[in-house]
């Protein structure tokens, strides 16, 4: 009949207007399109108006609080968009308690960053409705990393802490561990290698300082990105 006919155009029509939303959240947004993604059953166009009446998501925030222990990392963070002040509330997943930033608009689509897509996968093959920042992410790809390749290494300083990633470059590898060098930092420093042991399971002691767990290939956009927060001097 006509109306059964106009029921299922408007059915096509929202769930394609939906469909612009979701693009719209992904372009504008993408930290956020990740982490919703993964917590899914809602609409796109309800996405935003959780996002703009205040719910936090889980995603990663680079240069916490702009701290150079942070340098070049990607933190865990439940972020919110308060409406009235139309900034950005950081709440970093920590054992240091009120590790906390605002940001501008313009500034939180700069730094923060969806999970890496293989973290995300992982997740939702297991069901999981949020990322666990504390979980060892283990090397999925079928190519092995090479010595030079830029790497993304999960590290962190104390036990009960959550991961973040660190950029570096993979030095040299053999069956047992990758030599992973910060080249954000001078040669000299005690922070430019970290030896981290292949295929961890859970968090590993590393020899120096902290903890390591997964390493994972940054894709080259993500590379590209990464530049962008390399500082313009060595740290010592």
């Amino acid at each position: 009949t006509a109306a059964l006919g106009t029921c299922r155009a408007l059915y096509r029509l929202n769930n394609l207007m939906d469909h612009v939303w979701g693009k719209l959240l992904q372009q504008r947004w993408p930290a956020f399109y990740g982490a919703i993604q993964l917590e899914g059953a809602q609409t796109w166009k309800g996405a935003w108006v959780k996002i703009l009446s205040g719910h936090r998501y889980l995603f990663e925030v680079h240069e916490r609080q702009h701290k150079v222990g942070f340098a070049m990392s990607a933190m865990p963070a439940m972020v919110s968009y308060d409406g009235k002040k139309k900034r950005f509330h950081a709440s970093y997943v920590s054992i240091v308690p009120h590790a906390q930033e605002d940001m501008s608009v313009p500034e939180m689509m700069a730094r923060a960053r969806a999970h890496p897509g293989e973290v995300l996968d992982r997740s939702r093959v297991s069901g999981a409705r949020h990322v666990d920042p504390y979980a060892v992410q283990p090397f999925t790809d079928p190519e092995p990393i090479k010595p030079g390749e830029a790497v993304e290494v999960q590290w962190k300083g104390q036990e009960g802490s959550p991961f973040g990633w660190w950029f570096g470059q993979c030095h040299s590898i053999d069956s047992e561990r990758y030599v992973i060098h910060f080249t954000h930092f001078s040669p000299t420093s005690r922070w430019y290698e970290l030896v981290v042991p292949r295929n961890a399971q859970e968090p590993i002691k590393a020899d120096g300082f902290g903890y390591t767990g997964g390493v994972r290939r940054p894709s080259a956009e993500e590379c590209r990105r990464w530049q962008q927060f390399f500082p313009p001097n060595l740290f010592r």
